[in-house]
């Protein structure tokens, strides 16, 4: 008896589709870094959610509230 793998495909194909993936957690330490803006501005995705940030400088968190 030969199966087909076709079948078994598109089915783990629906169901990996249909099961939500959980976004990254994310935590920010320090907000002076130049890559940091880029990571702030993309704070509606999905995808990622940050869970925490460190900062010293209060200057630094009024910059981004």
């Amino acid at each position: 008896m030969r199966i087909s793998l076709i079948p078994v495909f598109c089915i783990s194909l629906i169901l990996n589709t249909a099961v939500a993936q959980e976004p990254v957690k994310i935590g920010v330490a320090g907000l002076s870094h130049s890559h940091v803006l880029q990571l702030l501005r993309g704070l509606d995705r999905e995808d990622i959610q940050v869970v925490g940030i460190a900062e010293r400088d209060t200057a630094n968190i009024y910059l981004y509230l």
